[in-house]
């Protein structure tokens, strides 16, 4: 089934050969627009995050006959599997499946007239409660790899624990207070820089400097790639030269401190050392301000001076890099290809003082009648953190 806007893309030995994209929606084993015209599809879209957001998908129908109002519409929580097809795409022959994964609907809505049914679907299970059912619990030396494990197979997904640098140093006691399970996860994760999604049935946790420094999959050449446009922002404002954070131990009443200072960190507002911006604290001051970040006392960390320390100072880092990420952004509009997935780096180059390495943060592919576009929103890649 194809969608709107199809274009020629070469003719062989007479024939013509044309390009086209096209969805699939499979519930139950049943592909509810295979039997649908071309014409009653009026758009299709995946969005496809890397962190914090769930990955989405959303489908406008037409409904002339009220075929669908009357008997037709899937059930909310329906399990679904979302697919785009692009045949003859860059060249004659280059035919390719995206899986988009697994997702359950969570909305669907009605309109007219003209009548149309929209319906929309979330990467994450809605009926496990993973988002929603607030727990209290905790861990004693339990180490996060672990713990994620654990959280993971309660909601039936299975771990992919893609980080390769050594967590410091297992927790000793980790209290889960009144937060559902995704919540507490992420909290849980991103003091280390560790991300994480649900996409098919998986809880995947990575490493985003680990990913951003991996090598570019794609170049994207100023004038020569399928560019549609584009928008850059650069900033000044809430940039960071150098983090600071501490914490006071529970179990020892010490405190411990880490600092900070990448070796390419952005220009900020004040250039000298003494005023250089940094995360800003309760104790932020003239000084230029210490992040201090403190635990509350349902996390128990060892009192060992190394160690302590050593966490405080990947805290810092972490939440330095929370911060200069968004120093550089990009929105880069392309034809559609499905190959542009979020978690990857692309190298643009033609771009002047935009040059450089960038991480797809979401990649969102969009079919309509206008065709196939795929947009994605980027940031500079960071060095050395």
């Amino acid at each position: 089934m194809a969608f709107g806007l199809v274009a020629a893309v070469a003719d062989i030995a007479g024939v013509l050969m044309a390009r086209n994209a096209s969805g699939q929606l499979m519930v139950g084993g049943i592909d509810l627009l295979g039997a649908l015209e071309s014409a009653n599809v009026l758009s299709f879209s995946y969005t496809d995050n890397t962190s914090d957001k769930a990955d989405d998908f959303a489908v406008e129908i037409a409904d002339p006959h009220r075929i669908w109002m009357q008997s037709y519409l899937p059930k909310k929580g329906s399990e679904v599997q979302a697919t785009i097809k692009v045949s003859n795409w860059t060249t004659p022959g280059d035919t390719r499946l995206f899986d988009c994964g697994t997702f359950f609907i969570d909305e669907i809505a009605y309109a007219g007239p003209p009548n149309v049914v929209a319906i929309k679907a979330t990467s994450i299970p809605v009926a496990t409660g993973i988002k929603t059912q607030k727990k209290y619990r905790f861990w004693e030396d339990t180490p996060i790899q672990a713990i994620a494990a654990q959280v993971s197979a309660e909601h039936g997904l299975a771990l992919v624990w893609d980080v390769a640098k050594a967590i410091i140093k297992p927790l000793k006691r980790i209290d889960q207070v009144e937060m559902p399970d995704l919540e507490f996860l992420r909290d849980l994760a991103k003091d280390w820089s560790i991300k994480l999604k649900i996409f098919n049935r998986q809880l995947v946790m990575y490493s985003e400097e680990e990913y951003e420094a991996k090598a570019p999959v794609y170049t994207i050449l100023y004038g020569a790639s399928n560019i549609i446009s584009y928008q850059f922002t650069s900033v000044l404002n809430d940039m960071y030269k150098k983090g600071k954070a501490g914490y006071v131990s529970p179990e020892t009443g010490e405190y411990y401190k880490g600092e900070f200072e990448p070796g390419e960190p952005p220009p900020t507002e004040a250039e000298d050392e003494n005023n250089a911006r940094v995360e800003p604290g309760d104790d932020a001051g003239g000084n230029g301000g210490t992040l201090r970040d403190a635990l509350s006392s349902s996390v128990d960390y060892s009192s060992e001076d190394a160690a302590a320390n050593a966490i405080a100072e990947q805290k810092a880092k972490s939440k330095l890099r929370e911060k200069n990420k968004w120093e550089k952004e990009c929105t880069l509009v392309l034809v559609g290809d499905p190959g542009y997935l979020s978690g990857l780096c692309v190298q643009l180059l033609g771009f002047g003082i935009f040059d450089g390495q960038w991480f797809i943060d979401t990649s969102r592919h969009s079919i309509s009648e206008e065709g196939y576009i795929t947009e994605l929103q980027m940031h500079l890649a960071l060095k050395g953190y």
